[in-house]
């Protein structure tokens, strides 16, 4: 497949979706991610106007808080996802939130 031809199949799967970006997002990252495609969708979610990613690795027991200022926090598995501005008051225990 041509490189043109990508990117047109690339631009017509973008224009399915609404042009709306939520203020929160959370992506649960499988085995088979790839980290170069979550970043590129962390960057393309922030630049769309999500305030903050998490990004969850269930298997390292963290996550990843990206926000759309440029900051990163790494929350452990003892530690407390936070809602921040984004949805005040909330506060959920990593360990507690990837139980089976």
């Amino acid at each position: 497949m041509t490189l043109q031809r990508q990117r047109e199949r690339r631009k017509k799967a973008e224009s399915r979706y609404a042009a709306l970006a939520p203020d929160l997002l959370a992506e649960v990252l499988s085995p088979d991610n790839r980290p170069g495609e979550v970043l590129e969708k962390v960057a393309n979610w922030l630049a769309a106007g999500t305030k903050i990613v998490w990004v969850i690795d269930p298997e390292r027991r963290e996550a990843r808080v990206c926000r759309q200022d440029g900051s990163l926090a790494i929350v452990g598995n003892d530690d407390a996802l936070e809602g921040e501005d984004v949805l005040r008051g909330f506060s959920c225990r990593l360990g507690d939130a990837l139980q089976p």
